[in-house]
């Protein structure tokens, strides 16, 4: 297992040249395989995940009926032509925690910055289990060092890897859906904008001022025990979610945000989302813009979006 984390550390700082990824949810599998130059030929799946079959977790059990999602998983691999190729996969959000860390400098001594930001992590995390596993992105922001962490539980890991190995399939790499999203679009350097990732369990927030990544935050979950409750019944922590966002970059960086990107996955009362934000919220919400492959039909071309940020 260590060695498909570092694959992961591998692709943030070398992106890869993967053909196939998977992304799971506890609405929707979705799997996406390229075929280079000749978008036509590019194959993809969507398919339905029972409620009772997925709970994404941090630290506990995550795969309820392991049965069930191993047949949708064989599904999706029978609809993309796999030939022994490793894949990819993108875990569910609430099964990761990701950081945005500011420094003046970073150490040269790989050991030393690891070290570094370790210590933040912990600051933020007291509690992180010794099995935790991390991947950190350095990214330079004009005069300071930022960098993007992403930590998982190995236990977790392993549980999803073994579903996939059952099926014949080999993880080539771990990712975060909401980099997927950001590596979709062309980022503006003139305006500030919120990137909004929202499932049924699930927000994810990253913030891009001036085209480069400041902030990341997530909601693991709405209610107590939320697992059966709608959308509606949680749409108010969402909005003091996207609210208390807003009012940080404003007081810590100083910056406005411009405008929120917003992109949905398989969620009841769609339409509600958009309107509840739309009339709450200060900034315009605005789609996220998925411009390939246009053969997709929309509804698709939105859930297999993290996959395209990753593949496309």
């Amino acid at each position: 297992m260590i060695r498909l984390w570092r694959s992961w550390l591998e692709w943030l700082t070398e992106p890869p040249k993967p053909q196939i990824a998977f992304q799971l949810t506890s609405r929707y599998m979705s799997g996406l395989r390229v075929t280079g130059k000749d978008k036509g030929q590019n194959k993809h799946v969507v398919l339905p995940v029972d409620a009772k079959t997925l709970r994404p977790s941090f630290s506990g059990i995550n795969i309820l009926e392991p049965a069930r999602l191993e047949t949708l998983l064989r599904e999706g691999k029978d609809n993309l032509p796999i030939n022994g190729h490793p894949v990819g996969v993108l875990l569910p959000e609430a099964c990761q925690r990701t950081f945005v860390f500011s420094f003046s400098s970073l150490p040269r001594s790989p050991q030393e910055r690891e070290q570094i930001i370790q210590h933040r992590i912990k600051k933020q995390m007291p509690m992180l289990a010794p099995n935790s596993r991390l991947a950190f992105y350095r990214m330079k922001a004009g005069e300071k060092e930022r960098v993007f962490v992403a930590i998982a539980n190995i236990s977790v890991i392993k549980e999803y890897e073994g579903i996939f190995t059952r099926c014949g399939l080999k993880v080539g790499w771990v990712g975060v859906p909401i980099v997927g999203l950001y590596n979709v679009e062309t980022w503006p350097t003139d305006r500030n904008v919120l990137l909004a990732n929202l499932e049924e369990n699930s927000l994810s927030l990253l913030t891009v001022i001036g085209g480069e990544v400041v902030l990341a935050r997530q909601k693991a979950s709405f209610l107590p025990d939320s697992g059966e409750a709608g959308i509606s019944d949680k749409m108010s922590t969402i909005l003091q979610e996207i609210e208390n966002t807003l009012n940080f970059i404003e007081d810590q960086e100083g910056q406005t945000i411009h405008s929120l990107r917003l992109r949905l996955g398989r969620i009841s009362d769609e339409r509600m989302v958009r309107d509840t934000l739309a009339d709450r919220l200060d900034c315009p919400v605005e789609d996220l813009t998925v411009s390939i492959p246009s053969t997709m039909r929309p509804e698709d071309r939105s859930l297999l979006a993290p996959l395209i940020g990753y593949l496309g």
